[in-house]
């Protein structure tokens, strides 16, 4: 049995072939990629059953997937830093990939209870597509073209942006869909994180108003099962890709939760509650803090364990642990808005990042200028070491020469 959840490196057991055939193939999948795209008119499969893996849970930079019978990754996610990137892989063309969402990791409390926002990039691309055509159609010049875009955008936004939830009361997670309505107003849809004397069991996406499973993790065989029926009985044709974006996003704040607080909420009587407390606060160390003990221990950690408990991982080639990672992410209200994946520290002297948003402004300000100082005295302590370099350089050329 698994000893939980929240620690540093995603394992797989490559021995346990019994759950590998209890996956989908990529024949079979074909057809939830066509669902997944909003294709409709074609007879699916009830359900479809993916197996869970991580490639890499290197603090900040994780990367968590969901593959099929094949090893071979359907939905994957990548993380750098709190930007997040989730995007889908062709079941039968590895070479076949595009973006789903592109949410940004929050922490809530109390008074934001946000994690995330979710905006499929289909729906926008689809707005775009449209408005595009429109514009064409009625021989629209190019800033109303951009105000027509910049519209049909919004309206997207407003149809398929859904938000996850953490409720710090009654400590359990919703998604908030605004296409699925309860009494003429956007539903909550529970999300129900089970565990059982602090060894994780499994996580339900509820369908509003009942008991019945759109979504279902279990993490004693790492087996997610996605209730295709349920899933495609709503209007919103991107919800599939909702459904799965968000929980990957809800296994990353599990994770780093766990990772900062390891201490469980609930005893075995009751169970049923969620087994992470709320996420860290201003207080919590930075993960440039930790010591390099810590990160020793810690890259020999487990995450996601089977019943057997043996580890299991999917072989990638090692990276530089001191590479840096750039990208592009869409906005998602205006698709002309870009920007780039912050970068860690690039001075060596740097313990703590000044551009981390958990500190106060004020306190940011300050390290930035501490930090400036001790450049420009670097800087000009090395000028000065050039300069008696070069001075005794000289001397020795003027010594010989007499």
């Amino acid at each position: 049995m698994p000893k939980g959840l929240g620690l540093h490196t995603a394992t797989k057991i490559s021995e346990s072939s019994d759950n590998l055939q209890d996956s989908s193939s990529p024949n079979e999948l074909v057809d939830l990629w066509a669902l997944a795209n909003g294709q409709t008119g074609f007879e699916a499969a009830e359900g479809y059953k993916l197996e869970l893996s991580c490639d890499d849970l290197k603090a900040g930079q994780e990367i968590i997937c969901f593959d099929s019978s094949t090893s071979q990754s359907l939905y994957s996610l990548s993380a750098m830093d709190k930007e997040l990137c989730i995007s889908r892989s062709h079941p039968q063309k590895n070479t076949t990939t595009i973006q789903v969402s592109a949410p940004t990791l929050q922490e809530p409390n109390s008074s934001s209870p946000l994690i995330a926002t979710i905006f499929p990039k289909l729906a926008e691309l689809m707005a775009i597509d449209k408005s595009s055509s429109a514009a064409i159609e009625h021989r629209l010049d190019r800033k109303s073209s951009t105000i027509l875009q910049t519209e049909a955008v919004e309206r997207a936004y407003r149809q398929e942006a859904s938000n996850l939830l953490y409720d710090s009361e009654s400590h359990k997670y919703y998604l908030i869909h605004p296409s699925l309505l309860e009494d003429g107003s956007p539903a909550a849809i529970p999300i129900e994180v089970y565990s059982n004397a602090g060894t994780p069991r499994e996580i339900k996406i509820l369908a509003p108003g009942s008991a019945s499973p759109l979504i279902e993790l279990s993490f004693e065989s790492l087996h997610l099962d996605i209730y295709t029926k349920a899933v495609t009985s709503y209007s919103s044709l991107y919800l599939l890709d909702t459904l799965l974006s968000t929980t990957l996003v809800l296994l990353l704040h599990l994770h780093r939760a766990r990772c900062s607080s390891p201490v469980r909420l609930t005893s075995p009587a009751t169970s049923a509650i969620p087994f992470y407390e709320p996420p860290p606060t201003f207080s919590t160390p930075l993960p440039s803090q930790t010591t390099k003990k810590d990160r020793h221990f810690a890259s020999r950690s487990k995450f996601f364990f089977t019943k057997r408990g043996k580890p299991h991982s999917k072989k990638k080639p090692q990276q530089d642990d001191e590479e840096s990672a750039t990208a592009t992410i869409q906005g998602s209200r205006d698709p002309s808005m870009t920007a780039k994946l912050p970068h860690p520290p690039t001075s060596t002297f740097q313990i703590i990042d000044p551009a981390d948003e958990r500190l106060p402004r004020p306190t940011r300000a300050v390290l930035r200028i501490l930090y400036w100082g001790f450049e420009c005295l670097f800087w000009a302590l090395g000028v000065l070491v050039n300069l008696l370099a070069m001075l005794v350089v000289g001397l020795g050329k003027l010594v010989k020469l007499l």
